[in-house]
């Protein structure tokens, strides 16, 4: 799996569960993708794992309701 970071140019920056860094060109990602979605390769193409882009957001803001309490 690979969470988007940013975008470059015509390039999804993203990282690894390693924290590795990967290029992935957009025209491989088959949907309108933002940064923080965790996408999967299937195929030759990218697709875009939307319950675990929720679960990963959803523990991000469980975290930082807790650090700003």
């Amino acid at each position: 799996m690979l969470s988007i970071d940013r975008f470059e140019g015509v390039y999804a920056v993203c990282v690894d569960d390693e924290e590795n860094i990967v290029n992935i060109n957009q025209s491989l990602i088959r949907e309108n993708a933002v940064p923080g979605d965790i996408i999967e390769e299937k195929d030759g193409f990218y697709i875009i794992l939307k319950d675990e882009t929720k679960r990963r957001k959803e523990e991000i803001k469980k975290l930082q309701d807790e650090l700003f309490q």
